[in-house]
């Protein structure tokens, strides 16, 4: 999905908070040279507040899902809509 919006001539923010799903995020934008300029990825999640969460993503029996449990979790540092409009200089949502 980041790609075909940057392919359409936006600029493109996205946020992974799980660290193999970056990766492949990372691998697919680096397949994509001509795009890379226009995708900014972050390993980080997004929330209503800036905190740090615990999370647990589990491949068996729900691939991909990631979901706030008490087992296997992980930490994932989250940003705040202000936050990422304020660091990364977002003025505009419009297309170039």
């Amino acid at each position: 999905m980041r790609c075909l919006f940057a392919s359409k001539g936006y600029d493109v923010i996205a946020f992974e908070p799980v660290p193999s799903f970056y990766d492949i995020a990372m691998k697919n934008i680096d397949l994509n040279p001509d795009l890379a300029e226009k995708i900014i990825l972050v390993n980080k999640g997004v929330s209503d507040k800036k905190e740090v969460l615990k999370i647990r993503y589990d491949f068996e029996g729900d691939e991909g899902a990631s979901s706030y449990r008490d087992d296997g979790m992980f930490e994932v540092e989250t940003l705040t809509i202000e936050d990422i409009v304020n660091d990364f200089h977002v003025s505009n949502l419009e297309k170039k």
